[in-house]
């Protein structure tokens, strides 16, 4: 628009100057054709041809004026005020006044007075059409640039919004993988810039997938590879544990080493179970089921084995509800998080299994009053071998909540913790069937 306007007062200056240029030079050649005459000495003759320039155009647009320097007569159809010489503008009414009225007279003169030997002549031209034209361009040039800005803000508006949803596109594929869904990309975005971009991010997005994939592969076959082993050491010790003719000492360093072993070797099969769910290769085996007698079953289970470290009940609210789930995996989920609840809360510690359903679907909820999770890390919990700094000196293996968010998954719901002010509250959330 800055460069618009520069042309266009560039353009209005420079035809202006040629307007005003070829007025300045039509009364100039008429003045000096009329001083031409007075230079031959012949005042009669001048007098016929001021008096025939000015009955040329009966409008008033055009003035020729001889002024006699020995009476001081003026002959035309003006008379003019002052005798200065060259180029000048003049008013009518201050400078000039015609002698024969016209309808419509000019404003203003544009005029050349030359001096002769038989007195000054001067012919003036109306410059109302050079002011009219001076008006028009203007008038057309702001048209023409107002025009061109509104056409500017709109084409830049739609360009803005356009680039605003390829941005929020890039966006939410990265919030998408963020979130865990490696397999979000931007997709086809075009030649230009953001389309370059996003080519880039899908191409790095390509490669971090492959990455963390690899990993995944090499936990899985480490865990795999080491199973058997692990159960051929444990095999080969358990007897030197229970052997009477070791020292107590020896047999209780043997008993350690052997709970070592099954705790690697829990680590390794919750691998295993892991990678079979986020693989798709365990089948879901949907039926109708009272999810109520999953959670009663689950407060059942550990009802038994409290030992007032905890208690155990389901909410008084929970009531039958059919749902077709894969039941076994289901209540393996509710019972990996009363684990983590049982293992991370300090005793006595209650735990409330809770079950309700709404328009999006139904909630699972398992509920403590424990010290709960800070929120910046609730997210990065249900990731493997996540353990906080509060939970180092308890058994486990951070995928716990890995295998639950799995499920979840598995059955197309997913996993939130809410803080339960005291304590967390883990809810799986499974979408309406």
């Amino acid at each position: 628009m800055l460069l618009a306007l520069l042309a266009g007062a560039v353009t209005y200056a420079l035809q202006t100057r040629a307007m005003s240029g070829q007025l300045a030079e039509d009364v100039r050649g008429l003045a000096n054709g009329l001083a031409q005459i007075a230079s031959q000495g012949d005042r009669q003759d001048l007098i016929e041809q001021t008096m025939a320039l000015s009955g040329s155009v009966g409008d008033g647009s055009l003035i020729a004026v001889f002024k006699d320097a020995k009476s001081g007569e003026s002959f035309g159809n003006a008379t003019v005020a002052g005798t200065t010489t060259g180029a000048k503008e003049l008013a009518i009414g201050r400078d000039v006044a015609l002698k024969q009225p016209v309808g419509d007279p000019p404003k203003s003169y544009f005029a050349y007075d030359v001096a002769t030997s038989l007195g000054h002549v001067l012919v003036g031209k109306d410059d109302g059409p050079l002011i009219e034209n001076q008006r028009i361009l203007l008038t057309t040039m702001g048209w023409g640039l107002g025009l061109a800005l509104v056409l500017a803000i709109l084409l830049a508006l739609l360009i803005a919004r356009f680039n605003e949803q390829r941005i929020a596109r890039i966006g939410r594929a990265l919030d998408g993988v963020g979130g865990g869904n490696f397999l979000a990309r931007i997709g086809p975005m075009g030649n230009d810039d953001l389309g370059h971009l996003a080519s880039v991010v899908d191409q790095t997005l390509d490669r971090l997938v492959s990455g963390i994939e690899a990993i995944r592969q090499v936990s899985t076959d480490v865990a795999h590879d080491l199973r058997a082993p692990l159960g051929r050491l444990r095999i080969r010790l358990e007897p030197l544990a229970l052997s009477p003719e070791l020292p107590q000492q020896a047999r209780m360093e043997i008993g350690s080493a052997l709970a070592d072993i099954d705790a690697i070797s829990a680590t390794f099969a919750a691998i295993l179970r892991l990678a079979r769910l986020e693989s798709g290769a365990v089948k879901l085996f949907p039926e109708e089921t009272n999810l109520d007698q999953i959670l009663r079953e689950v407060c059942e289970l550990f009802s038994s084995t409290a030992e007032g470290r905890y208690s155990i009940t389901v909410d008084e609210l929970t009531k039958p509800l059919p749902y077709p789930c894969d039941r076994e995996l289901l209540t393996q989920a509710v019972v990996n998080l009363v684990h983590n609840s049982v293992r991370h809360c300090p005793a006595p510690v209650h735990i409330v299994l809770g079950l309700k359903s709404g328009v999006s679907g139904v909630i699972i909820s398992v509920t403590d009053d424990g010290p709960g999770i800070p929120a910046p890390d609730r997210e990065r919990v249900l990731n493997r071998f996540v353990r906080l700094d509060s939970s180092r000196s308890t058994p486990g293996t951070g995928l716990g909540l890995s295998l639950v968010s799995a499920i979840a998954e598995l059955h197309d719901g997913r996993v939130e913790l809410i803080d339960n002010d005291p304590g967390l509250r883990v809810e799986i959330m499974l979408p309406t069937r």
